[in-house]
């Protein structure tokens, strides 16, 4: 008796330290407060722009930073990493704010657009970044769940569209807080422990500008990757290219065409959009030449194509600009242009951003 009283403390203790650990470390922001989103407001209140973050959770902080606003933005860019670079210096703008957050699924755009619209404050300009797997019913991260299911049902059924049976959003955090207790959560959490003892920096600071080799989260929402990030050595670069290209194709293989509810998601933001008095961009962002060239040359992977085409086909429909392709080719790009198998290097991105400009108003 006394042994296995013996062992249930153990497991307790044990318990404990890693949920403790875990709780403390939070590499990927499961247990994070509103403090952290507060500070980072207050950050961007003063003008000044946030070092080197981790354990950012921009969902958490997209929903804590929008409920505080109480003016519109003139233009609000939306999407996933893709979009994440624009910044309000680009569009030559003092009233823009970068709303992408990475992975965005369809289900995140529109449960932002959301939180703008029902607080009356919808942007004069939307910047839409829309990936290839919005429209893929295979593609279900589901990270949107844990910080604003209420947004996404209130747009459901402000829009006629039934989105099933979801739970509240405490209930989905309660699920996800299980996390704190599993061993390989433990370990992700040591592995980033010992980053921040090598690296003390590894901290919320403040800097002015682009000042810093450090990743930046700018005032204006955008982010600006850090130096050693963007200008990787050539087997860094490969590697890259090469792992994010095979998931890509692997994604696209299982395709099985544009699904119509998540379709019916994306026509309903741009009525909504619309309908709110915005001005709509939607901007297509490629692929890595090499990516592209594998997506080309392997078998099955055409949705890619149906995808845009239907894309185009939609937003010509409503008389919605689209620049940018999944296609580097057709947007003069070479493979120089990326940092990774996915994103633009800073001067492409800003490319981009002046032939988006010209159609803002």
């Amino acid at each position: 008796m006394k042994k296995i009283i013996t062992l249930c403390i153990v497991l307790i203790l044990f318990l404990g330290l890693v949920a403790g650990v875990n709780a403390w470390v939070d590499p990927a922001g499961i247990a994070s407060t509103d403090s952290f989103n507060r500070r980072l407001t207050e950050i961007f209140d003063s003008g000044l722009n946030a070092v080197n973050i981790d354990n950012y959770n921009g969902r958490a902080f997209m929903r804590y930073y929008i409920s505080s606003l109480t003016e519109s933005y003139d233009t609000v860019v939306l999407g996933s990493s893709h979009g994440i670079q624009f910044s309000a210096e680009m569009f030559d703008s003092d009233s823009f704010f970068n709303s992408c957050v990475t992975g965005a699924e369809i289900e995140d755009v529109v449960s932002i657009y959301q939180m703008y619209h029902e607080k009356g404050i919808a942007p004069k300009n939307v910047v839409l970044c829309v990936d290839s797997w919005f429209l893929d019913a295979n593609k279900q991260d589901g990270r949107w769940k844990l910080e604003y299911p209420d947004y996404y049902e209130n747009f459901c059924r402000e829009n006629g569209i039934n989105c099933g049976s979801l739970k509240s959003l405490s209930a989905y955090r309660r699920e996800n807080a299980v996390t704190l207790l599993t061993p390989s959560y433990f370990q992700e959490s040591i592995n980033d422990l010992g980053e921040r003892f090598a690296n003390p920096l590894k901290k919320i600071e403040t800097v002015s500008g682009d000042n810093s080799p450090l990743g930046i989260v700018r005032c204006d929402g955008s982010y600006r990757y850090p130096e050693s990030y963007t200008s990787p050595n050539y087997d860094e670069y490969m590697y890259r290219v090469s792992i994010e290209g095979t998931t890509i194709i692997e994604e696209l293989q299982s395709f099985t065409g544009v699904d119509t509810y998540k379709a019916s998601l994306l026509t309903s933001l741009l009525d909504m959009i619309t309908d709110d008095g915005g001005n709509i961009v939607v901007f297509l962002a490629p692929f890595n030449n090499l990516v592209y060239e594998r997506i080309n040359d392997s078998e099955n992977c055409g949705g890619i194509f149906e995808i845009e085409e239907y894309i185009r086909s939609l937003c010509e429909s409503k008389g919605i600009e689209v620049v940018g392709s999944y296609d580097p080719v057709a947007c003069g790009f070479e493979y120089q242009s990326f940092i990774d198998g996915l994103h633009l290097n800073m001067y492409a991105v800003a490319w981009e951003a002046s032939e988006i400009l010209p159609k803002l108003k």
